[in-house]
Formats: C-alpha cells, sequence, structure tokens
C-alpha cells in the first residue's frame, strides 16, 4: 500500500514538473518570436537585454574606406577620448560633405547610441541632436534626427525600399520619415553605411500635430508609440505618466508627445489618454462600422498596415508602432517606422500572415474594413512590383558599390532570416533575392484578397 502511495506521489510529481517545463518552453518562444507576450504574466516573462547599460562605447568593426563614393558623407568629430552612450549626450560637431547643394559645414550638436535591441549590435545607431534647427537633405528645419544602422539587414536597403512603399501608396499630406543613404565617419574613422532620417516627432514637418501641453487633456494632442520597451526599459514608478496598458493583450503605449517631463504635464493627462484609445478601442469591437469611422483614420490604418503587410513586417507585433491623436480628431496610424527586418530578413517566409498585432486584428474582423483593406491592396497591386524593383535598382546604381563594401564585412556578425539571405555570398545574390522574395509576396497577397 505505501509503495503504490509513494508510486502515485512521484507520478504525481513528475506530471507537474513537466507541465511546467512545457507552459516555460512554449512562454519562452512565444517571447522568443515576439508574438503574444504579453497573455504572459509578468512573473514569466523575459526581462529584456535593453536594460543593461551601454556605455563608452568605440568602434571596432574593420571596415575598408569607400573608393569614389556617391552618396553623402557625415562626419561626427569629438574630443579624442569621447565615449558614447544611450543614457547621455556627448558634444559633438556635425559635417555633410559629397552632398552637393545639401552640403553642411560643422555645426554644434550632440550625439548619442539609440535603439533597443539594435544598440547591441556591433555598429550602433546613433541620435543627432542640433543645438540649433537644422535642414538636412531638403527636409524642415529640426534639431532631432536619426542614425539607422541597418545591422540586421544586408542589402541596407529595406528601410529605404519600405518608405518609398509608403510614400507611393499613402495621402500627399502623410509624413512619411526621409531615409537618406549616407556614409558615416567619427573622428575620421569610417563607420559603414547609414540611413540618415528624421526623428519621429511632432512639428511642422514631421508628425502633424502639437508638442505643447495645453491647458486640459482634452485639447492636448498625443503621439504614441506602440511598444513592448516601454515596459522593459521604463521603471515601473513611471507607469501612468510615461506609458500605461489599455488592453493586456497588446503592447503598452508611451507617450511620445507631449513630453511628460515638460511643465503642466501631469499623469491626469495619461490617463485621459488611456481612457481616449480604451474608447476608441471599444467603438472597434463593437464592429459598428458608422461609429469607426467617426473614430479611426481609417485610410491611415490601412495604408500603414499594407507597408507592414507588404514587406511582412513581424516587428508589427509589439513594437514600433506609431499613432497620433489630435484633440477631438481621430485616432491615426502613424508614421511607418522601424522595417529592417523586413522581405525575407527576419523569421518569416513570404507566405505568412503577420496578423498579430491586435488592434490591427480587431478591424479586420470588422466585415467593412476587411473588404475595404482588400479593395485597396487590389487597387495598388498592378505595377507595385515594377515600382518596387525600379527603387531597388536606383539605390542600388546610387549607393551599391558602398553596400557592397559593407556586406563583405556582414558575415562575422551572423545572418538572420530566411536560408537564401544567409547563404548570399555576394551582395547582388542579396538583391536578387530581394526582387525575387516581393514578387512572391505580391502575388500571394493577390490570391488572398483577390476575390
Amino acid at each position: 500500500m505505501e509503495k503504490v502511495k509513494f508510486k502515485k506521489i512521484i507520478r504525481t510529481i513528475l506530471i507537474v514538473v513537466l507541465s511546467l517545463l512545457t507552459l516555460s518552453g512554449a512562454a519562452v518562444f512565444l517571447v522568443y518570436k515576439g508574438y503574444g507576450e504579453f497573455s504572459i504574466p509578468r512573473w514569466a516573462r523575459l526581462k529584456s537585454s535593453s536594460s543593461i547599460p551601454v556605455e563608452d562605447y568605440h568602434s571596432t568593426l574593420n571596415y575598408t574606406e569607400p573608393k569614389n563614393s556617391k552618396i553623402p558623407r557625415i562626419d561626427i568629430l569629438m574630443d579624442d577620448d569621447y565615449s558614447l552612450s544611450k543614457t547621455n549626450y556627448t558634444e559633438c560637431s556635425v559635417q555633410i560633405s559629397n552632398a552637393a547643394e545639401y552640403n553642411l559645414d560643422p555645426s554644434d550638436a550632440k550625439i548619442r547610441i539609440r535603439g533597443n535591441s539594435t544598440q547591441y549590435a556591433d555598429k550602433k545607431p546613433y541620435k543627432i541632436k542640433f543645438n540649433e534647427k537644422t535642414s538636412l537633405f531638403g527636409g524642415g528645419d529640426e534639431k532631432s534626427w536619426v542614425l539607422l544602422a541597418n545591422a540586421n539587414d544586408i542589402t541596407g536597403l529595406h528601410n529605404y525600399i519600405a518608405m518609398e512603399i509608403y510614400r507611393q501608396i499613402s495621402a500627399k499630406d502623410t509624413f512619411v520619415p526621409m531615409v537618406q543613404i549616407v556614409n558615416l565617419y567619427i573622428n575620421n574613422e569610417y563607420q559603414g553605411v547609414y540611413n540618415l532620417c528624421d526623428q519621429i516627432e511632432t512639428g511642422k514637418t514631421r508628425v502633424p500635430i502639437s508638442g505643447k501641453v495645453k491647458s486640459t487633456p482634452e485639447e492636448t494632442d498625443f503621439l504614441f508609440e506602440n511598444d513592448a520597451y516601454a515596459y522593459y526599459d521604463k521603471s515601473s514608478d513611471q507607469e501612468g505618466l510615461a506609458w500605461f496598458w489599455f488592453d493586456r493583450s497588446i503592447s503598452p503605449f508611451e507617450i511620445k508627445s507631449p513630453d511628460p517631463d515638460d511643465d503642466g504635464y501631469t499623469r491626469e493627462y495619461t490617463a485621459y489618454a488611456q481612457k481616449r484609445l480604451g474608447e476608441i478601442y471599444d467603438i472597434i469591437l463593437s464592429k459598428d462600422w458608422d461609429a469607426i469611422q467617426q473614430a479611426v483614420d481609417v485610410d491611415s490604418f490601412i495604408n500603414g498596415y499594407l507597408v507592414s503587410l507588404i514587406t511582412n513586417n513581424g516587428d508589427v507585433a509589439y513594437k514600433s508602432l506609431y499613432y497620433y491623436l489630435p484633440s477631438g480628431g481621430k485616432l491615426t496610424y502613424g508614421p511607418v517606422w522601424d522595417m529592417d527586418l523586413t522581405f525575407g530578413a527576419g523569421s518569416n517566409s513570404s507566405e505568412v500572415i503577420v496578423y498579430i498585432n491586435t488592434l490591427w486584428l480587431k478591424l479586420t474582423e470588422v466585415p467593412e474594413f476587411n473588404q475595404r483593406f482588400k479593395e485597396r491592396y487590389m487597387e495598388i497591386y498592378p505595377g507595385l512590383g515594377e515600382f518596387i524593383e525600379t527603387k531597388i535598382d536606383e539605390a542600388v546604381d546610387y549607393s551599391g558599390s558602398d553596400l557592397e563594401n559593407e556586406f563583405n564585412i556582414r558575415a562575422s556578425w551572423g545572418r538572420i532570416g530566411e536560408d537564401e539571405y544567409q547563404a548570399a555570398q555576394t551582395y547582388d545574390e542579396s538583391i536578387s533575392y530581394m526582387k525575387t522574395w516581393t514578387y512572391k509576396r505580391l502575388d500571394y497577397l493577390k490570391s488572398l484578397y483577390n476575390g
């Protein structure tokens, strides 16, 4: 009898242990893939490595300096004993040459490392903040600009091409971040090919809302970033001020504008923004099409989502999504951002639908929205493949020698994505696969939506 009881106890313990191991494995898999992580209890979630500070960074990459380059050169000059971090700016001077009318004389600025997971790559992304508003490459007079490293993109073109698609299919007044391909030098040491981009912020030539704290929350415009890192990187005492949840199946929302550190901003403003998003979400869940059109800028959601769908951007599941909410206006998607893990460079094939982001998923469950979405894709489908291929060819003609030069060092970084990207032996092979992948993707979506 005692032996029987003992065996039952052992069996029960084994079942419990195996169950816990299975659940833990599933949780780790979901987090690793970036899918559904916010259905996992807080205690079970992996902590992002971005909580580790990146300090005193100096490049150790061994680049060959490009010859006879067609693309502009940006020089960042600092003291010889400079250090760079994500948390603190370092004084610098910024100069642009080889850019014809867009050359820039040395201008005072500050620089720091930016990004979340990308800050740990061998090739770092940066944020530049000029002391005075400065126009770069014909853009508006602004202080803040971004240098994207594209460490996960062996073609170096994914962000650029994604923004060209966004520009092509969106309304004319849509803010589309500039992507200018440049060579970067720090203290005359070559750092590789970068994308110079607009900072995602409010402004006359950027997100078209006010960035000021008005006298009441109801009069204030808001810019949000829907981003898992708001939970991982922001301290808990900032919840309800700098960031918030309104539904636990959706990544938290970070307040990007107004700045919660601005005078007059209180938790009351964040509470109002949280309440408004919750109300709009309830309207979406109601599937009342008339009410949805009053609350949501439907076209911005359709066009913005199409960019991520066409390029198969898995990041839309949980990070780098921007929305803005004008006072008394509609919730608007945009701008599109963070498009390096696309065109097969992520973990998804050309025949997978990324319907993971809950907000978009719920919209696609509204029959009228879904029908309009499909019709819009079929409107832009004719000629879209040729448009993308032409933009790729133009970019390669302009910057291909520099990107090919950089391709040769990337083998030491490790590669992600589909086998064809990992197996590419030359830069031309990576570009050829990007084109092939694009046509397969467009035709696959047509097979889904043409009916």
